[in-house]
């Protein structure tokens, strides 16, 4: 006699029957099968349309309303977030002790009215020592540079 397989071929028998589990969104309401948004959401258990939203309720977890915290990657409580802002204030006071809001301008100007570098920077470099602009061009520049002065 034969036994039954599954599509797969395998001989357990009704395994094609039984329904797939889906990775369902933890906002109160969403039907969402995460495995349409991606690893992300997957990860994260929340749909793309609930990853963005101001608030949510939360299931399982009581009444009070949450927002996910695009620093932490992770569901807030909604008294952690100033305004409409996406990042908790914790995150916010670690980016600002750590001085990440701050943006450093580079030193070189082009000939154009733009201040900054139009030139593509370097993917380990920004800034050198002394505050310059490090970029290939200038990297090209300055080996130039080298080289007519040895000769």
């Amino acid at each position: 006699s034969v036994s039954p397989t599954n599509s797969q071929g395998d001989d357990a028998p009704g395994i094609e029957d039984e329904p797939r589990k889906t990775m369902q969104c933890q906002a109160v309401g969403c039907t969402a099968d995460l495995r349409l948004d991606g690893k992300y959401c997957m990860k994260r258990r929340l749909c793309k349309e609930h990853l963005k939203a101001t608030s949510l309720v939360r299931k399982r977890h009581g009444p009070g309303l949450w927002r996910f915290c695009q620093q932490c990657g992770k569901l807030q409580r909604l008294d952690a977030f100033d305004g409409v802002k996406r990042s908790c204030r914790q995150q916010l006071e670690r980016r600002k002790a750590a001085g990440v809001n701050q943006l450093k301008q580079p030193s070189c100007a082009p000939s154009s009215s733009s201040s900054m570098c139009q030139f593509p920077m370097l993917p380990m470099a920004g800034l050198d020592a002394a505050g310059g602009c490090v970029t290939t061009h200038h990297l090209q520049q300055q080996q130039q540079q080298q080289q007519q002065q040895q000769q």
